[in-house]
């Protein structure tokens, strides 16, 4: 990523959330404010002992508008991947890519499992990048429970992509699985 030309901004306050969403337009901005914000408030994410991130990548250097952004936590060892968009004109240029192996890198040494939903239109966007589902719900929504192998997202995709999921898990993370997902 070439700082340059984009910033990243790691948010973890209301104020500089609200600022960040000022520099939206569209459907990015309502998502923010309609999604992310109330999520956030609802789970007291704001609260410093409590804390979790919305990493937002912004163009001309920070000074422009938010190209993509990534709402994560990490909970009891898996890193939650909430909310992950990129700006319409923005997009197919690897910015969710970008921000995805950041919150990885990020929370490697805290996390053993990246956990997400993802919408149905964005199942082929996670397996072109080596994610696999391990099924849709009844709404659609693709489920993804990645081992975090190593610190390198890629790496350890590439490592996993020829093994059954079903052996990477151990029967607590089965027994979430079902419990959460089926």
């Amino acid at each position: 990523m070439d700082l340059r030309e984009y910033q990243l901004h790691n948010v973890t306050t209301r104020t500089k959330f609200i600022e960040l969403m000022k520099k939206m337009g569209g459907w990015e901005r309502e998502y923010c404010e309609k999604d992310i914000l109330p999520y956030w408030d609802k789970n007291d994410w704001w609260d410093y002992s409590n804390t979790a991130n919305i990493l937002m990548k912004v163009s001309n250097g920070g000074s422009g508008e938010v190209v993509a952004g990534c709402a994560y936590k990490t909970i009891n060892n898996k890193l939650h991947i909430k909310r992950l968009f990129t700006s319409t004109h923005w997009r197919k240029q690897g910015h969710a890519y970008d921000l995805l192996k950041h919150a990885w890198r990020t929370d490697f040494e805290s996390a053993r499992f990246m956990r997400m939903y993802c919408d149905e239109e964005a199942i082929p966007f996670y397996e072109k990048l080596g994610f696999r589902m391990m099924g849709t719900n009844a709404e659609g929504y693709g489920y993804v429970l990645q081992p975090m192998l190593f610190r390198d997202m890629e790496l350890t995709l590439k490592h996993c992509e020829n093994f059954q999921l079903d052996y990477l898990l151990d029967e607590q993370d089965k027994t979430f699985i079902s419990y959460d997902f089926i």
